[in-house]
């Protein structure tokens, strides 16, 4: 047998250094929750630091969960430094669920060796790329558990399983209990005292989550179903990606993994792994996308899915010749996938690094809530792609990157997940703790090529909404783009170019503007031109004057309630309307 699974083995290295190569030598994609994380465990390590102000701002937290990365990161961290230290933990990850996946098909037969190495090339996917480490460390990690009771488990190996999987929800909770399906399953298959022995090997993990559940902040979320989407795009493209050849191809091999060997043919083991794998595909396609605090929780289904259901077939039974050319067909998805993902991150890391880049050169400021924006068009590429053709499902290289700029920077940003001690690492100080961005507001984006006025407006009206939240901004823009900053109502306190982009760090000071109303005005409200509601409102002193301090800058509008100004009547609802630049004085004169 060890003689026998030597080719496997070494088949399974090759294929896994392949698909982890983007890992090993492309830029770092930061995206989604990626940033994150590596900002929770930063802040751990440098929380006393006061070239960065984390202990004004944030408290450190024990979460009960979601620990995998926190965990690795603390430990690598001081040895390698941040960027090294999060690439390192990424193909821990990796090689945690490609290790698990081959193990598990070479296991039930050597013969099984192409859907091993299937296993092998998706050690880069949807988890990954959207940042769920923990959840992608967990499911690796738990993943394994499932060899203790394979193959005729005995009363010490059900002993090992409880403590494999209360140590696993202190990794990722969510992973342990998609892994608990599949140890169910099994045991349906094997009789009651199968069934009563896994149980009492899950009870404490089950305890746990009904712990976790309780001490969590989102366990009044509602659930949310994403819309409806292709089975064969949907389901695949959640696990794997790639474009469309990567993605039929994959869709094409699982098809022929449950139609290759007749049920009779499969064993026990085999039958309730295809059943088990079968219902996880189920599940993450109707499932809700939010669930009690896990976003997106219905893909996190699919990866041990799709490794149970390839894992069941019964390649042992075909002829040998069927296996090679099952082989050739494996590589190709294998040739494939890896030039997808190679250009595909080098593509949005291209994009995103330069912007990191700059940003980290700017000085460390301590003690302060940032707002994030880019304005650089880096995305569209030079080659005419449009990023909804080569994104993965709900990725977003944006989304998050402020957090890696804080990692530099200090202080806090938006949207930092630190505001659930059952999962966060930190946590905000509560002067802090209800700043959010704007609703409709995005703090980081790309901009479509639109003339210059409109581009211009755009990102007037995303500096307004982000000084409702934030008093300090972060900006990266194409050079030009800081004199935007300055006439939103910012102060610049530091800049840095590299000749393409500019770089700024501004505190916003607004603009003051005195309006004088007659004295039976009750209220009167200001907002930004092209906008409909207010953002702040005022009521007169007895003399009828309202003063806006710290207004944002630019065009805006005036609208008085209680008493009508001149030529109202043509506008009973909106009863004055004005537009102002740059502070002064307006007087709304008594309709006459």
């Amino acid at each position: 047998m060890g003689r026998i699974l030597v080719a496997p083995l070494l088949g399974c290295v090759v294929v896994f250094l392949i698909s982890a190569w983007p890992t090993l030598t492309s830029p770092l994609l930061y995206s989604n929750d990626g940033p994150q994380h590596l900002l929770q465990g930063f802040v751990h390590g440098h929380y006393e630091d006061p070239r960065f102000g984390f202990n004004e701002l944030l408290a450190l937290n024990e979460p009960l969960t979601s620990r995998g990365y926190l965990d690795l990161f603390r430990w690598l961290e001081p040895r390698l430094g941040w960027y090294d230290a999060h690439r390192a933990i990424l193909l821990i990850a990796q090689l945690l669920w490609c290790s698990a996946w081959a193990a598990l098909v070479l296991r039930l037969h050597p013969d099984r060796w192409p859907f091993a190495l299937l296993g092998c090339a998706t050690a880069i996917q949807w988890a990954y790329w959207l940042g769920f480490v923990p959840y992608f460390l967990g499911l690796g990690l738990t993943a394994w558990s499932l060899h203790l009771v394979l193959v005729r488990p005995q009363r010490r190996h059900y002993g090992l399983l409880a403590v494999a999987l209360l140590l696993g929800c202190q990794v990722h909770a969510f992973a342990v209990a998609v892994t608990g399906i599949a140890l169910l399953i099994l045991a349906l298959f094997r009789g009651l005292r199968a069934v009563a022995a896994t149980v009492l090997a899950g009870l404490p993990a089950l305890l746990f989550n009904i712990s976790l559940s309780a001490a969590s902040m989102h366990q009044q979320q509602r659930l949310a179903w994403d819309a409806a989407f292709d089975p064969v795009v949907g389901v695949v493209g959640r696990f794997v990606g790639g474009d469309q050849r990567t993605t039929l191809l994959f869709a094409g091999l699982a098809v022929a993994a449950v139609v290759v060997g007749r049920w009779a043919r499969r064993d026990r083991t085999s039958r309730a792994l295809l059943v088990g794998g079968l219902l996880l595909l189920v599940t993450g396609y109707v499932a809700p996308d939010e669930l009690r605090g896990w976003q997106l929780t219905a893909p996190r289904y699919l990866p041990l899915g799709f490794a149970l259901v390839f894992a069941s077939c019964p390649l042992e039974h075909v002829a040998a010749r069927f296996r090679r050319a099952l082989g050739v067909v494996v590589f190709a998805f294998v040739a494939l996938h890896a030039e997808w993902t190679d250009f595909f991150h080098r593509h949005l890391g291209g994009a995103t690094d330069p912007v990191v880049a700059l940003a980290r050169r700017l000085p460390p400021q301590t003690g302060r809530l940032w707002g994030f924006l880019v304005t650089t068009d880096d995305l569209a590429g030079t080659d005419g792609t449009a990023r909804t053709r080569v994104w993965p499902s709900n990725l977003d290289p944006w989304l998050h990157l402020a957090q890696v700029v804080a990692v530099d920077l200090g202080g806090q940003l938006l949207f930092t997940q630190a505001i659930d001690a059952a999962m966060h690492a930190i946590l905000s100080a509560p002067v802090f703790h209800n700043h959010e961005a704007e609703p409709g507001w995005s703090w980081a984006g790309t901009w479509p090529a639109v003339d210059v006025e409109q581009r211009r407006r755009n990102i007037a009206a995303k500096l307004d909404g982000l000084r409702r939240s934030a008093p300090h901004l972060v900006f990266v823009g194409v050079e030009g783009d800081d004199a935007l900053v300055e006439a939103a109502g910012y102060v610049i306190d530091a800049r840095v170019t590299d000749g393409v982009r500019t770089a700024v760090t501004a505190t916003f000071r607004g603009c003051e503007t005195t309006i004088v109303v007659p004295p039976d005005v009750a209220v009167v409200e200001t907002g930004a031109a092209g906008t409909v509601e207010a953002d702040m409102l005022r009521a007169p002193d007895v003399d009828g004057v309202v003063v806006f301090e710290r207004a944002g800058c630019g065009e805006r509008w005036i609208r008085v309630h209680g008493a009508p100004c001149g030529g109202s009547s043509r506008h009973p609802l909106q009863q004055a309307r004005a537009l102002f630049r740059d502070g002064g004085v307006l007087v709304c004169p008594p309709d006459r």
